[in-house]
């Protein structure tokens, strides 16, 4: 799968919030995420551990799924290249990527997720980090990767998002850099 990404510096989530729902996004709900990313030679794996609550606060699932995607970090609207598979044992694939790759840092975050066509607004609140903004543009053949460039430009002006507020890596490159 492909999609268009970026991450920003955002202190102010209510506002980001409402502009979310001003766009007409649909508010998913509040996941608690934990990523333990793993050493590898190219790209970024993580085990991703979630805890998803409803609109209402209501828990609605648990789940585990291991990410490896490929994206350069750039301080910019940049493409990611991703493949997800469900985990059913997160404790069990966590200590056997642990032992054989080494884990390199653990990222815990709230993340308000809203939804509106193949754009994905991520709210995060990521532990001794800060707050910040992130949108995902799903790349598909009626959503090329153009128009989804046109449609990033948009958003980082409706959100007032200058180049200063743009991050480069992922969070545990945040992390690695405290």
């Amino acid at each position: 799968m492909r999609n268009l990404e970026f991450k920003a510096r955002y202190p102010n989530l209510r506002r980001a919030a409402r502009l979310s729902k001003e766009l007409g996004a649909g508010f998913l709900g509040r996941l608690r995420q934990t990523d333990t990313y793993f050493h590898v030679p190219t790209g970024r794996l993580k085990l991703r551990e979630i805890i998803h609550r409803d609109a209402g606060g209501k828990l609605v699932e648990t789940s585990a799924e291991l990410i490896g995607y490929h994206r350069p970090n750039k301080a910019a609207a940049r493409t990611s290249r991703y493949e997800i598979v469900l985990v059913s044992h997160p404790r069990k694939m966590k200590r056997l990527l642990g032992a054989f790759l080494g884990v390199q840092s653990v990222v815990r975050k709230t993340r308000d997720v809203y939804l509106l066509e193949n754009l994905r607004i991520h709210l995060d609140r990521v532990a001794r980090l800060g707050s910040f903004v992130e949108f995902e543009l799903i790349v598909t053949p009626k959503k090329t990767l153009a128009q989804c460039g046109r449609r990033m430009r948009q958003l980082l002006a409706e959100f007032a998002i200058g180049p200063s507020q743009l991050i480069a890596g992922s969070y545990a490159d945040l992390k690695a850099a405290d």
